[in-house]
């Protein structure tokens, strides 16, 4: 659409997507310390798309393996979980050290971010993912496989390979000057980029700018 758009010459107006109204509502309050994050987990869905798969297997390879426990957040259980299962009996990982949850969303999903020392991402594809932008507004630095503008995005690291995502995870998971580094620069580009607040304006300004203002009886609502 964007490359049709520039050909055409036609004008563009870029604008994020939003942290959700649970990690905007949380944002007033202080970030959770290192210490009281005794996890590490991954949002998605349970298709091979969103690269769960990619994600267990850097946990397996990395230091984190024998030390936290990696919680899967998918919509609701498929067949993609029972192939999950048995890549973790694979891998020789113990059965509770990967956790696999169902229809968590809302305020409870929020609550987990603020558990987690590091969210994973080994989606193939995406473009801009909500589940980092709400790992941002909670503090929580990224590890993602980089597709769409997550190289781009503050607050985490983009990797190409697996091998590469253990390598962060054993760099990142005790803290220290980096990790914090990126759970501020998160906090800020989810409080001054990717709040509500602004992307709504973002998208009005557009929509004004392009003549495709408000009807008369709708504004002063």
């Amino acid at each position: 659409d964007m490359h049709l758009a520039q050909r055409l010459a036609i004008p563009l107006r870029v604008v994020p997507n939003s942290v959700s109204p649970y990690a905007a509502a949380i944002l007033p309050q202080p970030s959770q310390s290192l210490q009281a994050r005794d996890r590490l987990m991954a949002v998605g869905s349970y298709h091979w798309l969103k690269g769960f798969d990619f994600v267990v297997r850097a946990y397996a390879a990395s230091q984190a393996r024998h030390r936290f426990s990696l919680h899967l957040y998918g919509q609701e259980y498929s067949a993609f979980t029972g192939v999950l299962r048995s890549l973790v009996r694979r891998l020789g990982l113990r059965k509770e050290s990967v956790v696999f949850h169902e229809g968590v969303s809302g305020e409870a999903l929020v609550a987990a971010y603020r558990q987690a020392r590091l969210v994973l991402s080994g989606s193939h594809t995406e473009c801009q993912p909500l589940a980092l932008l709400d790992a941002n507004a909670t503090g929580t630095p990224f590890v993602a496989r980089t597709t769409g503008c997550i190289a781009s995005m503050p607050g985490g690291v983009a990797v190409r390979t697996w091998e590469e995502m253990a390598y962060q995870l054993d760099s990142l998971m005790d803290g220290g000057p980096d990790w914090q580094s990126l759970a501020d620069a998160g906090r800020q580009a989810a409080q001054d980029i990717y709040h509500p607040d602004h992307t709504a304006r973002q998208l009005l300004d557009a929509l004004t700018s392009m003549g495709c203002g408000m009807p008369a009886e709708n504004k002063d609502e």
